[in-house]
């Protein structure tokens, strides 16, 4: 007997975005200890003090000065996971996992960003829109540099969907793998939102990846999956602006 080994036709490769989350942020390899007992205080947070600074009139004179409290960086605890299922024969067992594990590394800023975004525009919930109605993405640019301009100490993150990032790319360096605005702010795209929105910077504390296969004896299912923790934290200043950039889908 003869046995022929036939071609294999492999899937194509992932090309990873650029100018992510992931991009524009410290992402640490490693959950600190101690810290999820307590995940609204991840650090000691120093940038927003700048907009407490105070101008003395007359130095001869008296003056009694006025001293801020230096606020906590907010964090919080997430952990995300993908999981797959398939009928053996056919598959793979033994490359299932791997496969899912690089599906999941090339979906993970988009993961952690939209949590990012739940305690940013629903958390926290400044808005700042000029009016109340929504504004072209140019004008939400200018408004949330401005505004980040006013409340911290260096350059902020803007945060924005990849639909809003298309209307902005004439206004954006986008030479390298993080994106930047032309004031030097870095720019985080992620997902569809049409809000853009800002925050100091982000730092993302990833735990070790889990991945897991599994197969049913009786029906020949394979399962596998890919799970990860986080601890996500951005430094004290949050904001966002409504634009009228449509949302994807809608009439």
């Amino acid at each position: 007997m003869t046995v022929v080994q036939l071609p294999t036709l492999d899937a194509p490769p992932i090309t990873p975005l650029r100018g992510t989350l992931f991009d524009a942020a410290r992402v640490i390899d490693g959950l600190p200890i101690g810290l999820l007992a307590n995940e609204d205080d991840a650090y000691e947070s120093w940038n927003c003090l700048y907009s407490s600074a105070k101008y003395i009139a007359d130095p001869c004179a008296q003056n009694t000065k006025t001293f801020s409290a230096v606020p906590w960086a907010a964090a919080f605890y997430e952990v995300a996971y993908l999981g797959a299922t398939c009928k053996g024969p056919g598959f793979s067992f033994n490359e299932g996992a791997g496969k899912l594990a690089t599906l999941y590394q090339a979906m993970e800023s988009k993961i952690v960003a939209d949590r990012l975004m739940h305690h940013v525009l629903i958390v926290g919930n400044t808005d700042v829109t000029p009016g109340g109605a929504p504004v072209d993405p140019i004008t939400a640019l200018g408004v949330l540099e401005a505004h980040a301009a006013t409340h911290y100490a260096g350059a902020p993150t803007i945060h924005m969907g990849r639909g809003l990032l298309a209307h902005l790319c004439q206004q954006l360096d986008t030479s390298g793998p993080t994106f930047y605005t032309c004031g030097g702010s870095k720019v985080a795209a992620d997902g569809a939102d049409t809000r853009m929105w800002v925050t100091g910077e982000v730092t993302i504390a990833r735990g070790e990846m889990i991945s897991v296969p599994a197969i049913n004896t009786t029906t020949n299912d394979m399962t596998f999956l890919a799970e990860r923790a986080y601890l996500i934290s951005y430094d004290c200043l949050q904001a966002y602006v409504q634009t009228d950039v449509p949302v994807p889908g809608a009439p």
